[in-house]
């Protein structure tokens, strides 16, 4: 009996060994992942990384620390090592949403639109509940992937009676892999109460997007006619934008143009070339911080900088509070146009938006206080302004629609004349071929 009881005992001590083991080594991996998800929760991605690194390094098969480091690298933009990590929490997984979607969103930023369009399809198919979430950036896909046309014109007037209307038709299409080209043709027609002036313009270019950057160049030309003057100016633009993370990015800009806002300044024969940059910083909690400036140099030997520095908060899921400061300078006053020496503006701002496959809407105003030149007193300066959209068919909103907007503001700086009241509004209809 002892014997028995002996041999008995040494194969419970034989099992709980290794047991004992794997529950020691157990605790911290389960600590880690925890470590993980709460950094991962708090925005602090570079602990997180390491946290997820070391679980993977105790337990290679754990799905959420690939798919979490899978992520990471897309928002380094090391595709190729976000979609090995996905692959291989996809082959432990297959089912996993999750990783599912990352990888449709890995074909879309590689260009790959046809497989992401179809990846995004299965997900939302096996997972109904994710559709909402998931549709936007499907349709995104689709719709880089196809062409489109919009029509648009619109309206705008200022109180010292500058009065324009405008029209403007376009087309894009792609043509290769994140490489999109555009076209478009406008006119518009312009007054004042001592002279008409009108413009055309032509326009084409290509935007191409790899990995996390997108570059945007156009050039084109602008034909000004006023009385007893004629003249065609060429134009041309680049712009440049890399997502550093989601919520975050720097851009930079490049435009020479006609400075033809009025009849008057249609036919004052200025042009202007100009330059800017910016970043946006996510600050997690729906806070984001941007800011920025540039210089834009005039061929009537005039020149203007600009700063500005703002704040926007997400609150309550679809209304956003904030503020925003500006100032900009000229080195002389100009003639026909507002050029103070030095502008101020701070004012705050409050919006909500709505977005669904049929809908898009955005209402936000703002008030604050302006200084037009130095040594002026402070006026009360505000602006108000919506936008309405009804989208239909495949892709809704991001592929379909109708939309009328307008505003509204007593800032000094919205009209090229300076006038104290400036209004605008007008109507755009996108439609994916």
């Amino acid at each position: 009996m002892i014997r028995v009881r002996a041999t008995a005992f040494s194969a419970l001590a034989a099992l709980a060994l290794p047991l004992a083991a794997a529950g020691v080594l157990a605790s911290p991996v389960a600590a880690q992942v925890a470590d993980g998800n709460r950094f991962w929760t708090e925005g602090r991605f570079d602990d997180a990384k390491a946290a997820y690194e070391a679980e993977l390094r105790a337990n290679p098969a754990s799905v959420r620390s690939l798919y979490r480091l899978a992520v990471l690298a897309s928002w380094e933009d090391r595709l190729d090592s976000a979609r090995t990590l996905a692959a291989r929490a996809r082959a432990l997984e297959p089912a996993d949403p999750d990783v599912r979607a990352l990888e449709a969103q890995l074909d879309a930023w590689s260009g790959r639109f046809r497989s992401a369009v179809a990846r995004y399809d299965s997900v939302m198919a096996d997972h109904p509940a994710r559709r909402a979430e998931l549709l936007l950036p499907r349709d995104r896909a689709r719709a880089w992937s196809r062409p489109a046309a919009e029509l648009s014109a619109g309206w705008n007037n200022d109180s010292d009676d500058n009065t324009s209307w405008w029209q403007t038709v376009g087309v894009s299409a792609p043509i290769g892999d994140r490489l999109r080209a555009f076209a478009s043709a406008g006119a518009q027609q312009s007054s004042d109460p001592v002279r008409e002036a009108d413009r055309l313009l032509a326009e084409g270019g290509i935007t191409a997007a790899p990995g996390q950057a997108t570059l945007t160049l156009a050039g084109g030309a602008r034909r000004l006619t006023a009385a007893g003057f004629r003249r065609t100016e060429p134009t041309a633009r680049a712009a440049f934008r890399y997502r550093l993370a989601p919520g975050s990015s720097l851009s930079a800009s490049y435009s020479h143009h006609p400075f033809d806002e009025t009849a008057q300044l249609i036919g004052s024969g200025i042009d202007i070339d100009a330059v800017e940059g910016s970043a946006e910083i996510g600050a997690g909690g729906g806070l984001t911080l941007t800011a920025g400036g540039g210089g834009a140099w005039f061929s009537d030997g005039n020149d203007r900088y600009a700063v500005f520095a703002a704040a926007m908060r997400t609150v309550a899921e679809r209304f956003f509070v904030g503020a925003m400061a500006r100032q900009m300078g000229y080195e002389f006053r100009g003639t026909g146009y507002f050029s103070p020496d030095r502008f101020r503006l701070a004012e705050g701002r409050a919006g909500w938006t709505y977005r669904s496959p049929e809908w898009a809407v955005r209402v936000s105003g703002g008030l604050g206080a302006q200084q037009a030149f130095r040594g002026a007193d402070a006026q009360a300066e505000w602006h108000g302004e919506a936008r309405f959209g009804r989208g239909w068919g495949p892709g809704g909103v991001d592929r379909n629609i109708i939309e009328i907007f307008g505003g509204i503001s007593s800032s000094l700086e919205s009209s090229a004349s300076g006038a104290f009241r400036y209004r605008s509004a007008g109507l755009r209809v996108s439609i994916g071929l």
